[in-house]
C-alpha cells in the first residue's frame, strides 16, 4: 500500500460526505418558506434554517463515526491479540505493532502521571489528626464555582 494512495483515497471519501452533506441540507432546506417582511430577515432566517440542518446532521455523523472508530481501536487489539501480538501501549513509548504489505500499525502512549484525588486527601489528613473544622474551612475556600455544559438541541416540529 503506497501512501500516496491512501492520501487520495481519503482525500475521495472526505469529498464525498463533504459532497452529500451539502446535497442533504440543500434538500432538507427546499422547504423553507419565510415569514419574515424583509429580504434581510428572511435571508438571516434562512441561514439560521441551513446552519441547524447541517449542525443536526454533522452531530449524527459524529455520534456515529465515534462509535465506528472506538469499535475500529477495539477490532484492532483483538486482531494482534489473536495473531499472539502484545497490542498493550508502552507508557512515553510508540510501539510498533505489526507492519506488512506497505502499512506500519503503531502505538504512542503518553507517559503515565499521577492524580489525587479530594476523597483520598480528606481521608489522609483525617489520619493526619487536622481538625475536621480546619478541613471544612479549606474545603469550603477551595470551592470554585464550574460553568456546565453546553448542548446543542435541534429537533424538527411534528
Amino acid at each position: 500500500m503506497k501512501k500516496r494512495d491512501v492520501t487520495i483515497a481519503l482525500a475521495d471519501s472526505l469529498s464525498l460526505i463533504s459532497f452529500d452533506n451539502k446535497r442533504i441540507v440543500s434538500k432538507l432546506a427546499e422547504d423553507y418558506t419565510s415569514t419574515d417582511s424583509s429580504n434581510k430577515d428572511t435571508e438571516d432566517a434562512y441561514d439560521m434554517h441551513t446552519r441547524l440542518i447541517k449542525h443536526e446532521l454533522l452531530a449524527a455523523q459524529h455520534s456515529y463515526i465515534k462509535k465506528e472508530f472506538d469499535e475500529s481501536k477495539k477490532g484492532l487489539d483483538l486482531a494482534l491479540a489473536g495473531m499472539g501480538v502484545d497490542y498493550k501501549g508502552i507508557a512515553g513509548e510508540t510501539k510498533t505493532l505489526y507492519h506488512a504489505d506497505g502499512i506500519k500499525f503503531s502505538k504512542r502512549q503518553n507517559k503515565d502521571g499521577n492524580t489525587t484525588s479530594l476523597t483520598d486527601v480528606l481521608t489522609q489528613l483525617a489520619c493526619l489528626g487536622v481538625e475536621k473544622a480546619i478541613v471544612d474551612k479549606a474545603c469550603s475556600n477551595a470551592n470554585k464555582p464550574k460553568k456546565g455544559n453546553t448542548y446543542y438541541i435541534i429537533e424538527a416540529d411534528d
